[in-house]
């Protein structure tokens, strides 16, 4: 039976030590050679795929950056995944032999066997004395055979002597990645050296991720983009510009390739712009019209790119509110107000105006300037803005006094210059001059030389009238002036009414002194007065004149003369004149003139009213001159007369209500029936009553044309009767102008002017405002009832009847004017046999006088 002994007696794992420690360490070289091989590897293989890359396609720093990470963490697994994990992992001598059995079939089981069975002996002596040295445990209990154990760590041994450590290893992938890792690293040194700038280069934009940019045969730039952002304003064109550099290689073609924020692309070749000889720079550009939306746009040319260049778009500065505050001129007596700009000013002139604008943005500076009429004129440049947000600014101009254009030129905080400058036009108001709307009434173009001329009508002027005056000149005397009995006072409106006038006496010129004329104008002759006498239009007609007033003091500065029709051209002091001598044969010149109360000139503006030529005549003349116009209208009142009865007797005579009787069938017969005057066609005559052989169609077509007939007659007797009225109460007017012209040049005789009144104009007025309308109104009624056959007959009775009334009023109004003119005529006959007296005693006094001196002889 064999021998039975504890396998702790024999040492199996001690002689395999050393092989077992060398191949361990051998194992851990292996693990770190080839890891920090793959590490660096990857590394110089990294930068010579980056090199590459970038300088092909040069992609911008956060792609870049990206790459960048994505290689370090590259780098970080290859050295966690072939060095720190593998190094990590426990290598047990167990571990050892197995590799070694699986590397040298010899040992047949035999070195794992005697290694483990060895680290079991030792685990059982440190478990027993952990347990206090007692036995019996799991492995100790085991008997082996020493024989074979022996046998088995002999035959371990012997087959340990031929082992080779590094034959367990596969040195050619060890040396492949460290010859790899080696080249690699050579030719980036290599690289480094030869090419020092590109590497650099490659420093600074892959590790430093710089916008520094490879070195190019081809150089281009761009003009106005500011960190790669330009702004410009909506709605614009824009014109990008590309510059290539001629030092280098100028490209043929430069492309823009944009994609807008509204998701459009596109590209285009940009155009290729003039440049002289002696240009650094060839310039490309490239217009994108009415821009809306932000771009983004890379500029590709030669072998330069510029990349993710943007243009912003933003709103065009302009005015958003323009305000004018308005001070005006003292004299009109107006309070400041503002106004808001909507388009053309017109401002009073001398108006001082602050502008007070505001942006729609932040400004930074804005050109105010004017626009002359070939050039532009700089006011001021503001550069300082109110409000929070840097928007509000105003200006302060001149006192207005002639057309001014302004234009405001924008610049914002995005230094965006206003695409059109805003514009603002201003045109002053003259301040006009008195308007003066006075007429000369109850006289004619001649008067006696105690004539009074009576102005009635108003003078009006928007902020207050000056003094007022008359100038005058009668024949060749100096020009003087007459100031009105009543001034306006600063007043808007100053009114004269017919029954309170201003008059202008020549009975008071030959009692009281005169003020000469200080200026004297020379101009067009004004145009015809109110009665119909037309102004002089002869060269020896007396030029209007512009002067104070008496009543303005000496001192005071003459007014200059702004109407078209005169122009200062002469001043002198002030003086007076002696009284006129008025005699007949001589003529007058009389002109109203009025002062505003205008500051603005140096003279106050001043107004002209109609002026007015008389003839100076005698009494007899003048009533000469009356008795002639009072046969005029006698002569124009016997002719109403007749028209009105030729009316009466033609609705007399019309057949009202469908009468059929016959009539002749005359030529006058049938103007008197219908009405007609000279020059009017005869209706065609129709069948005559017995012809039995009319059709009823002929019958009805008669009827129809009676009507029509009768119809046409009664409107033109409601015309006539329409006429004869005005014309009646123009009559009247004419017989009072003549009792109103007699009495202002006191040639009156109380009994004319009580028969011109009570018996003539008055009546006769009478009848136009109180009778006509009556008789019209009759007629309107018989217009309406005229096919009536019980209402016509009546209508047309009252209206005959109301015909005949007037006509016997005017009839004896006539018989008035016929005994009027005859008192004249017997007056005028007295008149012509006093002169013929006067003429005989002059001439027999001539006679004596002859014959005394033929005695003396």
């Amino acid at each position: 039976m064999a021998t039975q002994v504890e396998p702790d007696t024999i040492d199996l794992k001690s002689p395999f030590q050393p092989l077992l420690s060398g191949l361990r360490r051998r194992i851990q070289s292996y693990i770190w050679f080839q890891g920090i091989a793959l590490a660096l590897g990857w590394l110089f293989l990294a930068f010579w795929i980056s090199l590459a890359l970038d300088w092909m396609i040069e992609p911008p720093p956060v792609v870049r950056g990206i790459a960048l990470v994505a290689v370090a963490g590259v780098f970080v697994w290859i050295v966690y995944h072939y060095i720190l994990a593998r190094i990590a992992v426990p290598l047990t001598d167990a571990n050892m032999a197995v590799l070694l059995e699986r590397r040298y079939r010899g040992f047949r089981d035999g070195l794992l066997t005697s290694v483990e069975l060895g680290e079991r002996s030792e685990n059982s002596d440190s478990t027993s004395t952990q347990r206090g040295g007692t036995s019996g445990a799991c492995y100790g209990t085991e008997l082996f055979n020493l024989q074979m154990l022996t046998h088995t760590r002999d035959e371990a041994l012997r087959e340990s002597a031929q082992v080779r450590v590094g034959e367990v290893f596969q040195n050619r992938t060890l040396a492949r990645a460290v010859v790899i890792a080696i080249l690699l690293a050579a030719s980036v040194v290599v690289f480094a050296v030869l090419a020092p700038s590109a590497f650099q280069t490659w420093t600074q934009r892959v590790i430093l991720l710089s916008q520094e940019l490879w070195p190019r045969k081809t150089r281009l730039s761009m003009v106005g983009f500011e960190n790669g952002v330009m702004k410009v304003a909506r709605g614009g064109d824009f014109r990008v510009v590309a510059q290539a550099d001629r030092k280098f290689v100028v490209p043929e073609d430069v492309q823009i390739r944009f994609r807008t924020d509204d998701e459009n692309s596109g590209r285009e070749i940009m155009h290729q712009d003039s440049a002289g000889p002696g240009d650094p720079f060839q310039p490309f550009f490239h217009v994108f019209p009415g821009i809306l939306s932000s771009h983004t746009f890379d500029v590709l040319g030669g072998d330069d790119r510029i990349r993710d260049l943007r243009i912003e778009v933003v709103d065009n500065p302009t005015v958003a509110e323009m305000t004018l505050y308005c001070e005006y001129p003292a004299y009109m007596h107006r309070s400041p107000r503002e106004l808001r700009v909507t388009g053309l000013m017109q401002l009073p002139m001398g108006t001082k105006i602050r502008i007070q604008a505001k942006s729609n943005k932040p400004l930074q500076r804005v050109k105010i300037e004017r626009v002359l009429d070939e050039s532009i004129e700089a006011i001021e440049t503001i550069d300082k803005f109110a409000g929070q947000d840097q928007r509000e600014f105003s200006v302060q101009l001149e006192p207005l006094s002639e057309d001014v254009r302004l234009q405001f030129m924008l610049l914002d905080t995005d230094n965006i210059l206003g695409r059109d400058p805003v514009r603002l036009d201003l045109t002053p108001v003259p301040d006009d001059s008195p308007k003066i709307n006075l007429q000369m009434l109850g006289v004619s173009s001649a008067v006696t030389p105690n004539a009074r001329l009576p102005l009635s009508g108003e003078i009006v002027d928007d902020y207050g009238i000056g003094p007022i005056w008359i100038e005058y000149q009668l024949g060749d005397a100096a020009v003087a002036t007459q100031p009105f009995s009543r001034q306006a006072n600063g007043g808007d409106v100053m009114k004269f009414d017919r029954a309170t006038p201003e008059a202008f006496d020549l009975k008071d010129l030959s009692t009281l002194p005169r003020l000469l004329s200080t200026a004297v104008s020379i101009g067009k002759p004004a145009p015809a007065d109110v009665t119909g006498s037309p102004a002089d239009t002869s060269d020896d007609a007396a030029p209007s004149s512009t002067a104070p007033p008496a009543s303005t003091p000496p001192e005071s500065t003459p007014s200059e003369s702004t109407p078209p029709t005169g122009e200062v051209v002469a001043s002198a002091p002030p003086r007076e004149l002696p009284p006129l001598v008025i005699e007949p044969g001589q003529r007058l010149a009389l002109l109203v003139k009025a002062e505003d109360l205008s500051t603005l000139k140096a003279l106050p503006n001043v107004g002209l009213g109609v002026r007015y030529v008389i003839d100076i005549v005698t009494p007899d003349q003048l009533l000469a001159m009356l008795e002639a116009r009072e046969l005029l209208l006698r002569q124009k009142f016997e002719t109403i007369i007749e028209e009105l009865t030729a009316t009466r007797d033609l609705l007399a005579r019309l057949e009202v209500a469908g009468d059929k009787q016959n009539r002749p069938e005359t030529s006058e017969a049938v103007k008197d029936q219908e009405g007609f005057e000279p020059g009017d066609e005869l209706p065609k005559a129709s069948k005559s009553a017995n012809d039995g052989k009319s059709s009823k169609t002929e019958t009805d077509q008669v009827t129809a044309e009676q009507r029509t007939s009768l119809m046409l007659s009664l409107e033109r007797c409601a015309d006539n009767i329409e006429r004869s009225g005005f014309e009646t109460g123009k009559v009247g007017e004419g017989f009072l102008e003549i009792r109103e012209e007699i009495e202002n040049n006191r040639i009156d005789n109380p009994a004319t002017l009580r028969r011109l009144k009570d018996e003539i104009a008055d009546p006769l007025l009478a009848i136009s405002v109180g009778r006509f309308p009556d008789l019209k109104k009759r007629m309107a009624e018989l217009q309406k009832v005229a096919m009536d056959p019980n209402a016509a007959p009546q209508a047309q009775t009252a209206a005959i009847n109301e015909a005949t009334k007037i006509l016997a009023d005017m009839q004896t109004i006539l018989d008035k004017v016929i005994e009027m003119a005859t008192i004249n005529e017997l007056a005028d006959k007295l008149r012509k046999l006093i002169e013929e007296q006067k003429d005989l005693n002059s001439e027999t006094k001539r006679q004596q006088i002859r014959s005394l001196r033929s005695l003396t002889e």
